[in-house]
């Protein structure tokens, strides 16, 4: 997947949940939370994102992987009513893995990079991961060391896409979206699960977030939401 498709389908995820989540009566009046757009995809002009693909230091590292979104909750009792937001959508599944391959997702090595020194800074971020081909395709929680199922991974050069370095997780690692948002914002279940299970419909028959098997996968019959419980 390159740059540009990777840029929409996160920004495809980011939409949909707005309009179907984050913007509805029951999460912004009765459960007091805000979400807003934040990072370097808002922010930076396309002439300096072009310089900045050819600078690989921690600052530039920083700017490029900034978080997307900021979400929050006005008189909240959390410890921390405020958190950075990244949305990551992973739709190919590694063929190879057989009937493990539902279970493994993967993020930029770069952004992973980005996320350790945030944290240890003491910097909250938050990761929503929709994964089509997951039994559960809505995730979302605090990056963790425990999801690495290998490290950095350096992309060889004749593959086609993006040819940017990356890490493998285990999705079964992290919560669901509506378990993170009942116990860090005190949103009822009660009221994520209908919201999120009418994003999951439209998002089962959005083009950009499908399941996409590489061309070699003998499971090209295993279509986007064959597996969701």
């Amino acid at each position: 997947m390159d740059f540009s498709n990777r840029t929409q389908k996160a920004n495809k995820l980011i939409e949909l949940l707005n309009e179907h989540y984050w913007c509805t009566q029951g999460i912004q009046d009765t459960n007091r939370i805000f979400h807003e757009s934040y990072g370097y995809e808002t922010h930076v002009s396309d002439l300096v994102k072009t310089e900045l693909r050819h600078i690989y230091t921690t600052t530039v590292k920083h700017i490029r992987f900034t978080p997307d979104c900021i979400v929050g909750q006005t008189n909240s009792r959390a410890p921390e009513p405020v958190l950075l937001l990244e949305y990551k959508v992973t739709t190919t599944p590694r063929y190879t893995l057989k009937d493990d391959q539902w279970n493994s997702g993967q993020i930029e090595a770069d952004a992973w990079d980005n996320y350790t020194n945030l944290m240890k800074i003491r910097v909250q971020i938050a990761v929503i991961i929709f994964c089509p081909y997951h039994p559960r395709p809505l995730l979302c929680d605090f990056p963790d060391s425990g999801w690495l199922t290998n490290p950095r991974t350096q992309v060889m050069q004749s593959t086609s896409g993006s040819r940017t370095d990356y890490c493998n997780i285990d999705l079964r690692k992290l919560r669901t979206f509506t378990e993170f948002m009942s116990a860090h914002f005190a949103v009822p279940k009660a009221t994520s699960d209908p919201l999120v299970k009418n994003f999951l419909d439209i998002a089962q028959k959005e083009t950009l977030l499908q399941t996409t098997h590489d061309y070699k996968s003998i499971y090209k019959d295993h279509k986007t939401g064959f597996n969701w419980i």
